[in-house]
């Protein structure tokens, strides 16, 4: 038998699960549907000699005050029975690993109403990926080696069909300043790396992928996160019919999505050599004075003479734009 001792980095993990806040569990969520399907966990026949007792208490969902018809309490599968209400209670476990599991499970069922919720959603996903090895409710998880390096690749909770990949690290935003330090991992050369999780397998020629960052008046979530889907054919097709430098960042003729923005082509099969954000910080007038309000896309295609390679695009805009952008608009999360 393990020493009860040996749970304390979990037990301390799912502190950073605590909630101080109303958060609703939507109905159509589909990580809902997953939560009915739980039966147990290899690593549930670890058992403690004395058992563990855990205070759930400190992981509520504040569900009692909500008056929305749609809001409902979880339930949760456990081998032939439905343990309803179980946040809110004092409950008594003897398999922790089941018991943080089921936690996992109602956590990850939140909505991204809040703008906090990607970062614990992603909590859950590393006490599921120390637990089992698993990534629930994430699509992967992968632990760096070198600071900021772990991520995680998943599908937003209220729409199913848009993949992210986010670093695991606590990092706001396009604007957070550690992006432009060289240190800080090519978030961008990584999220390409994994761009197969976000497109189907009939869709996975390189000029068919694409990636988007927003910047601060789009997004919905103050923890840094990247789009991965297909690029729409529209702007293919107007990629293919511009004339874009490999050289030096341009600005494109034609509009994208209605909207202009700066390019570069850079050659090669991937992004080891080039970090989107740093060039574009670098080399864009403006951007490294308003980080707030950069917005970047990456698209894999083809230079008229042939050569392989990605774009990369790019708007800033001022605090209050005239013609506000949003590189995500550039992206077919549907791959359709």
């Amino acid at each position: 038998m393990k020493d009860d001792r040996e749970h304390a980095p979990i037990a301390r993990k799912l502190c950073l699960l605590r909630l101080n806040r109303n958060v609703r569990l939507r109905s159509q969520s589909p990580y809902e549907e997953a939560s009915y399907n739980i039966t147990r966990l290899s690593t549930a026949e670890e058992t403690t000699e004395t058992g563990i007792r855990i205070d759930v208490t400190n992981l509520r969902l504040d569900i009692g005050r909500s008056h929305d018809k749609s809001f409902r309490r979880p339930a949760l599968w456990i081998g032939g029975g439905h343990f309803t209400n179980l946040l809110g209670n004092l409950m008594t476990f003897r398999l922790l690993p089941l018991t943080i599991a089921l936690t996992l499970v109602a956590v990850g069922s939140m909505s991204f109403s809040s703008r906090a919720a990607l970062g614990i959603v992603l909590k859950t996903c590393e006490v599921s990926y120390e637990l089992s090895g698993g990534a629930f409710p994430c699509l992967k998880v992968v632990e760096g080696k070198v600071p900021l390096s772990s991520y995680a690749v998943l599908r937003e909770p209220t729409a199913g069909e848009r993949t992210i990949f986010t670093p695991l690290s606590a990092l706001s935003a396009i604007e957070d300043p550690r992006l432009l330090d060289p240190a800080t991992p090519n978030y961008f050369a990584m999220a390409w790396q994994e761009r197969s999780l976000g497109i189907p397998a009939t869709r996975q020629a390189w000029d068919d992928a694409a990636l988007a960052i927003n910047a601060a008046i789009f997004r919905t979530q103050d923890h840094l996160h990247i789009h991965i889907g297909c690029v729409k054919p529209r702007v293919k097709n107007a990629l293919a019919r511009s004339t874009i430098s490999a050289v030096r960042f341009e600005r494109l003729k034609l509009k994208l999505e209605g909207q202009l923005y700066w390019a570069l082509f850079v050659p090669g099969d991937g992004l080891a050599s080039v970090n989107p954000v740093q060039v574009v910080a670098s080399e864009i007038p403006g951007a490294a004075r308003n980080m707030k309000g950069v917005t970047i896309g990456v698209i894999g295609g083809e230079h008229p003479d042939g050569t392989r390679g990605i774009y990369i695009l790019a708007n800033v805009m001022t605090s209050l734009p005239r013609h506000p952008a949003a590189a995500e608009d550039l992206v077919d999360p549907k791959c359709s």
